[in-house]
Parts: structure tokens; sequence; C-alpha cells
């Protein structure tokens, strides 16, 4: 099926979807507007512990690491992410504007023009990934695309020190083409 068909809209107040069960399916479906504001907060559009997302939009969902999917376990495959955001995110915090891989595997999905709004350096470079960070020895990703993601600090502008970590973090895990 085709994911503008059916929109799950987080009213851009809350998480759109949580998925925990290994036999669960989620696919076909745009998540749109899931919002996250407290820190430690991941997961705005999905929080999956379990079970498989195939096929799936995510759009404008913002939270404090993985603003589109926080996947901790399970898998993702086949989908698009663009103007997922990270709110005041600084590095040495879990970030991943749209995927924050905690476990689980990250496969054939696109990841293009997300953002991640910098609140401060503290130079440790811990959990970068201003698109997608990588940080479970467990953890796949694997031919995606990562393209046109951007990191900025409060004023909007873009920094050498930081353009590193703009598309994907690694901290554990693998990640292959």
């Amino acid at each position: 099926g085709d994911p503008r068909d059916v929109v799950l809209d987080g009213g851009s107040a809350r998480r759109v979807v949580k998925v925990d069960h290994t036999g669960a399916t989620l696919s076909s479906v745009t998540v749109s507007n899931g919002k996250l504001t407290p820190n430690n907060s991941y997961g705005a559009g999905i929080y999956l512990d379990r079970g498989t997302v195939t096929n799936c939009t995510f759009t404008k969902c913002r939270g404090y690491g993985g603003g589109g999917v926080y996947l901790k376990g399970g898998l993702v495959t086949k989908c698009y992410f663009e103007g997922c955001r990270l709110i005041n995110w600084y590095m040495g915090m879990r970030a991943g504007s749209a995927v924050l891989v905690d476990g689980g595997t990250l496969r054939d999905s696109e990841i293009v023009r997300n953002y991640a709004d910098a609140g401060y350096y503290n130079g440790t470079g811990d959990y970068g990934g201003g698109a997608v960070s990588v940080i479970n020895a467990a953890s796949v990703v694997e031919r995606c695309t990562i393209a046109y993601n951007e990191l900025k600090d409060p004023g909007g502008n873009s920094h050498a020190q930081w353009a590193r970590v703009a598309g994907v973090g690694l901290n554990a895990g693998l990640v292959r083409n």
C-alpha cells in the first residue's frame, strides 16, 4: 500500500506509536508530528522494541533521541525519513534526528533532510549522529541512503567540527553497504 493513504498523527503533543511484540508489523503508513519534550524520551514517531516496521514514511517527528524511530529491537525496513528533528541536542547525548539505533536492524531505508538543533558542544563526541545514531553493539544499519541531513547550533549555523556527525554517528554496532 501507499503510506500516504493512512496518516498517524501525534498532533505535535505525544509519541505516535509503540510497537512491542515479536509478531507485530506496522506497514504502509505515514507517521507524522510525534513530539516528546522531556530529556531521555526517545522515539517521538515510533518506539520499536520488537516487531517490524516496513514501507512507512516518517515526517515532522521531534524529540531528544530518535525523532522518527527509537529502534531498541526488531526491524525497520524500506522506510523514508524526512523533516524529523532533534530538539536541543548536544554532543555526548544519545542522538539521531531520524533514527536512534539501540538494537535491531535498520535496512533499505532513505534518511534525508533531517535536522539536529545543537544545544551546546561538550567535546566528547559520544553518541553522535545528526540523522542516525548507532549506539549498541547488537545494532545493524545496512543498505540505507543517508543524505542532506544537518546539524546546527542554536544560532542556526552549521559548524565544521560538527559536520562529521550530521549523517551517521557510530558508537557501537555495524554499518554496512
